[in-house]
């Protein structure tokens, strides 16, 4: 049934051994099979999602989770039988190779991740397209680079999975009679003067931050206590890293996305604002952050060149017409699921 979904919605097929069986990159005489690589991501996710966080968000709901063999960068949300409240994510097998292969680029920069032995770089080969990838010589970035990916596909989960528990897919399918929230679909839903499409995502990013923050900085009781760990700080960065170097290269969509440096930031902001962190800290460490990343992605030729200009007026109509509309909008949304999530209902941005 999730198959014929999917190829419906132009998402490719269910991953699975034999489809990703091929090498995807070569290191030397070293060749990295797409499989073992896609086998070791997704296990992770699954027991993720089998924490204790996660799985209480889940009460009202079964979700399944699915990776297909498409190089798209791209993911989904869908009912699979909306009866019995069965709903399904999906991602990518691209778009978990786009984030491995950014992490690679990335820590092959020293000035990133300073803290870590920088040995040189090696260039590996990927194998689809012949193209020559810079990577760390070095173990401990090479496995960094394995976590950023495993951290950077989690946030993606997360975020198809707000689409479903914040009545978005419910929403769509009744109102609009879409069958899957598709990343890509170039569809406009207007709505209050700003298309509809647009705040849902939004709304979708800030989610992703708070799911986050539930389930990687639990643990630690205050932000003090957060930051005062070397174990917490390291994660901080790692999950900051890994958001930003996603998100980041993301482009505006007029109607459809905001620039992606701005959904980076709103990630961020959720995630942190979750944790108690007060508004004085945590503006300058989600800004600073993510704009060292960017920088790097834009010297890369990963993202597109700056612009202050630009940048300001692209803030100035988040804060000042897109959040105020998407605020104006949830109830809507959350009317649609049929199921309550009371903590949904009542949490709101600060």
């Amino acid at each position: 049934m999730a198959n014929a979904i999917l190829a419906r919605a132009g998402q490719g097929n269910l991953l699975t051994d034999t489809s990703a069986a091929r090498p995807i990159l070569r290191v030397g005489p070293q060749e990295i099979v797409g499989s073992k690589v896609a086998r070791a991501a997704f296990s992770t996710i699954q027991a993720l999602f089998q924490s204790k966080a996660v799985a209480e968000r889940f009460k009202p709901v079964q979700l399944v989770g699915f990776m297909t063999d498409s190089q798209d960068v791209n993911g989904c949300a869908f009912a699979l039988r909306p009866e019995e409240h069965v709903h399904a994510i999906s991602v990518t097998f691209g778009s978990f190779l786009d984030s491995l292969f950014t992490a690679y680029r990335l820590l092959s920069e020293r000035s990133v991740w300073s803290t870590l032995p920088f040995e040189g770089v090696t260039d590996g080969v990927i194998i689809a397209t012949g193209k020559t990838l810079p990577m760390p010589s070095d173990r401990p970035r090479r496995e960094l680079a394995a976590r950023l990916a495993q951290r950077a596909l989690f946030a993606t989960f997360l975020h198809e999975m707000a689409h479903v528990l914040r009545g978005h897919t419910h929403y769509l399918s009744m109102i609009h009679g879409l069958e899957v929230f598709d990343e890509k679909d170039p569809s406009g839903l207007p709505a209050h003067g700003v298309s509809e499409r647009i705040l849902l995502e939004i709304d979708a990013d800030d989610f992703t931050g708070r799911f986050l923050s539930d389930i990687y900085l639990r643990p630690w009781p205050t932000p003090a206590a957060l930051m005062a760990d070397p174990v917490g700080k390291n994660l901080v960065q790692e999950v900051m890293t890994a958001v930003a170097m996603t998100f980041c290269q993301f482009e505006a969509s007029p109607g459809r996305y905001p620039p992606g440096f701005l959904r980076a930031e709103w990630v961020l902001f959720g995630m942190f604002s979750h944790k108690g962190f007060p508004p004085k800290e945590l503006a300058p460490l989600v800004l600073s952050h993510v704009e060292q990343i960017r920088q790097v992605l834009v010297d890369l030729g990963l993202c597109a060149r700056l612009d202050e200009k630009a940048d300001l007026e692209a803030r100035m109509q988040f804060f000042k017409r897109l959040e105020p509309a998407r605020e104006a909008r949830i109830r809507d949304w959350l009317s649609y699921r049929p199921w309550p999530t009371p903590e949904l209902e009542s949490a709101r941005t600060q």
